[in-house]
């Protein structure tokens, strides 16, 4: 499972519903492309069988 940024789907490509079909365009910032390019990586190293989770949450809360 990888955590990866919302605005890794918010760059040049404005849809407003994405899945993992949709194409991500290129991310705005450095950090988003960062992520991208983890998401990549990832996508690359799997193996037959394997299940990928990647999540793209816009924020995440947690007690101090």
């Amino acid at each position: 499972m990888l955590i990866s940024a919302a605005g890794v789907s918010t760059g040049t490509q404005r849809e407003t519903m994405v899945d993992e079909n949709t194409d991500n365009g290129t991310p705005l910032i450095a950090y988003c492309r960062v992520k991208l390019t983890s998401e990549n990586a990832l996508r690359a190293s799997a193996t037959p069988g394997m299940t990928l989770v990647i999540l793209r949450p816009p924020f995440i809360w947690a007690p101090e």
